[in-house]
């Protein structure tokens, strides 16, 4: 870890967790997205997230936020699970809001790839974001 080699670190403690005693997963993870994030490697950051992060919604929400906060969302909009875990509704909505702000393409990307929010539970609130645009 010194190194700054967090990503082999995760291999490592996933690949024998019971030898790692002095360091969480969790905290591995944040280490190692926060260095890629801090490097400029927001896509290799984003690709990473549903394997590190899984189905752990919580997890995906600070993440969401964080990617948001270092102007790197577009990144992971990609990737976002839309179900297993399947986020609370204003996450999704505030993810369109801040795409549609700072990348329209990516917006309309995502809003594709989400699909049809007429559905019978939908991913984001049509209204809202129709007031936006």
């Amino acid at each position: 870890l010194s190194e700054g080699e967090f990503g082999r670190a995760v291999a490592l403690y996933r690949a024998l967790p019971r030898r790692v005693r002095r360091h969480r997963l969790q905290d591995l993870v944040r280490r190692h997205l926060d260095a890629l994030l801090d490097a400029g490697r927001a896509a290799e950051a984003a690709a990473a997230c549903p394997d590190l992060l899984g189905k752990a919604a919580t997890l995906w929400e600070y993440w969401i936020f964080a990617f948001d906060k270092k102007g790197c969302l577009n990144a992971l909009a990609d990737v976002l699970p839309i179900n297993k875990p399947r986020l609370a509704a204003t996450v999704y909505d505030a993810v369109l809001d801040r795409l549609l702000a700072t990348d329209p393409v990516a917006f309309l990307r995502t809003v594709k790839r989400w699909g049809d929010p007429g559905a019978d539970e939908p991913l984001y609130a049509l209204s809202t974001i129709l007031k936006r645009v």
